[in-house]
C-alpha cells in the first residue's frame, strides 16, 4: 500500500536534480536529450556547472538554480522545476534568473558580442496558458523575433 505523502514522482526536487544532474551516462544522456528535445538545438557537450547566482556585491541575494548547464560553446542552460502554477512571483522569478545569467557574465571592455545565450527551461505541474509546451523570446511588433535574441524562456507543463 502507497501512503500518498510518500509517492515520488518525477516532479519532486530530489528526483529531478539526481535524474538530470548525476555523473553517470545514463543521467548525461537524459539531461543532453531533453536539453535539445526543448531546445531544438543540437549540442556537442553539456556540463552541469554549480547552479548558484552570485550578485555583484557581498549584500546581494544569492539565487539557486535547479540546474545550471553550459554547452561546449559557453551556452547557458538555466532549468528549473515548479510544483505549482506559475504564479506572478514565480514568473518574475524565471525571468529574473534568465536575466542576472546574462548581466553575470564575465566581459572584459566593451564586447557584449561575446555574450552567451541563455535558454531558461522551466518545468511546472499545472498547465500553463492551457498549453504543453510555450516559448518567450523577445519580438518586435510584428512578431518577427528580435535579432541576436539572448535569452529564451521554454515553459513545459
Amino acid at each position: 500500500m502507497r501512503d500518498k505523502d510518500t509517492e515520488i514522482t518525477y516532479r519532486n526536487d530530489y528526483v529531478f536534480k539526481t535524474t538530470l544532474k548525476g555523473d553517470d551516462d545514463d543521467s548525461k544522456f537524459l539531461l543532453k536529450f531533453s536539453i535539445e528535445a526543448i531546445t531544438n538545438r543540437k549540442y556537442k557537450e553539456i556540463e552541469v556547472v554549480n547552479g548558484e547566482l552570485l550578485g555583484e556585491y557581498i549584500n546581494s541575494k544569492n539565487s539557486y538554480l535547479d540546474i545550471k548547464a553550459i554547452d561546449i560553446d559557453g551556452n547557458i542552460i538555466n532549468i528549473e522545476m515548479q510544483q505549482s502554477y506559475l504564479n506572478t512571483l514565480q514568473r518574475k522569478r524565471i525571468q529574473f534568473y534568465g536575466s542576472r545569467s546574462v548581466t553575470i557574465q564575465p566581459i572584459k571592455g566593451e564586447r557584449y558580442d561575446k555574450l552567451n545565450n541563455v535558454e531558461q527551461i522551466v518545468f511546472t505541474s499545472k498547465r500553463y496558458n492551457e498549453k504543453l509546451y510555450t516559448q518567450y523570446t523577445l519580438r518586435e511588433e510584428n512578431g518577427t523575433g528580435l535579432k541576436d535574441n539572448l535569452v529564451t524562456y521554454h515553459i513545459i507543463s
